[in-house]
């Protein structure tokens, strides 16, 4: 049936017509977006009165015409639309080899879980800053156990988790990843974009160790083999959990990049009569080519031969990094974090906090020391200079002696 045009507004840009010719017919409207030319809502006023009709049209059509001489996009999509397109754009940088698997696996488990159940429905515009932190309180209230759990959402086994400030950054820069990709695909005007600032652990830099601390710490782990013993799976765990810290420590690699490393990206080279090697990293900010120190590739090398020695099947894992079942490595967190605990170790000498991650920034300051240049090495972390300055000020002045001692005297 054709539609029956009951009244022309606006120059004609407002159209109000029916389905049927009836006197108690729906009446619906047909508007031209503001300043757009083959741009059209179309939608049921839900009155069946011209005066109701024409007014729901016309506060309609205002609502668009405001959010045009604001800049903004004539129709705000919803959070769900937008989410589902960042998902689509995950799954491309996956195929291109731009974006971790691991690092993938897990903006896509908050978008799922979280964001989206969340924020479903609300348009880009209703989630502002205020509206994101009554996000963050749900997530706290759902660790602390204050509101039901969701079904959709697996609980932990490990007892009861905390909600962390690095954990409230990483949804910050998911949420923010969302809407610039939205803007970039012409969902949002740039103005409407949301910029959420980075929480974490408020600036403050990672601990590192000592010399003395490393060796406390591979006696501890050399300690874990030796018990180990003929236990194939204990020693498997073992002997892996040794190689990845080795590497961590000895790369500067963070360890989403390690867990996701394969074989084919390890490329061995000699320079004189050192064996180094080449690693092809895809980490949270691309793809980059590093070069690791001769310690990392004995380990690498010995890391090979255990596979080879106690795999039951001819076919090589592609991962570096794998389960005792040849799965993907989920963690060394936990390990890690015991032997801290062991041997007291939980902050460094500045009172910064320990962890696995204090692997990698040990490296940074001992390649620092070491006389590095501090391009080179950003290069080489995929990091910036930047970061380096702001994260390893306590480092800089000792690189700088000799100029100093200069300026001095």
């Amino acid at each position: 049936m054709a539609d029956v045009v009951v009244e022309k507004l606006r120059g004609g840009d407002i159209v109000l017509y029916t389905r049927s010719e009836t006197k108690k017919a729906v009446i619906s409207y047909r508007l031209r977006v503001p300043g757009e030319t083959n741009k059209y809502e179309r939608k049921s006023t839900g009155y069946t009165d011209l005066h109701n009709a024409r007014r729901v049209a016309e506060e309609r059509y205002d609502q668009l015409a405001f959010r045009q001489r604001r800049g903004l996009s004539a129709f705000a999509p919803t959070f769900e639309q937008m989410a589902k397109a960042y998902l689509e754009r995950i799954e491309r940088r996956i195929e291109d080899g731009t974006l971790s698997k691991t690092r993938a696996h897990t903006q896509k488990t908050i978008i799922k879980h979280y964001l989206m159940p969340f924020f479903g429905e609300m348009v880009a515009d209703e989630i502002t800053k205020p509206v994101v932190e009554q996000y963050h309180n749900w997530r706290r209230d759902l660790y602390a156990e204050k509101v039901p759990y969701p079904s959709h959402i697996r609980r932990s086994t490990n007892g009861k988790r905390t909600y962390t400030a690095n954990a409230e950054t990483f949804n910050n820069t998911v949420i923010n990843l969302i809407f610039d990709h939205a803007a970039d695909a012409n969902l949002l005007a740039p103005a409407e974009t949301l910029k959420l600032s980075r929480v974490g652990n408020g600036g403050k830099r990672r601990g590192y160790f000592t010399d003395e601390q490393l060796q406390q710490i591979y006696a501890e782990m050399r300690e874990r083999i030796k018990v180990a013993g003929g236990h194939t799976y204990r020693r498997h765990y073992a002997v892996v959990f040794y190689h990845y810290v080795t590497i961590l420590l000895h790369t500067g690699m963070r360890v989403g990049e390690l867990r996701s490393l394969r074989w084919c990206d390890v490329v061995p080279f000699r320079k004189g009569d050192v064996e180094y090697c080449e690693l092809r990293v895809v980490g949270k900010t691309g793809k980059r080519t590093m070069v690791a120190l001769p310690e990392a590739v004995t380990s690498f090398n010995a890391l090979r031969a255990f596979y080879r020695e106690t795999s039951d099947t001819a076919d090589e894992n592609p991962l570096c990094i794998i389960n005792f079942d040849r799965t993907p490595v989920g963690s060394f967190h936990l390990q890690f974090a015991r032997i801290l605990h062991k041997l007291g170790y939980k902050r460094d000498q500045q009172g910064q906090e320990c962890s696995i991650y204090s692997l990698r920034h040990t490296y940074i300051t001992k390649r620092l020391l070491a006389g590095v240049n501090i391009h080179l090495l950003a290069r080489n972390c995929g990091t910036s200079v930047r970061q380096i300055e702001k994260n390893y000020d306590h480092v800089i002045p000792r690189m700088k002696v000799e100029e100093l001692v200069q300026l001095a005297g």
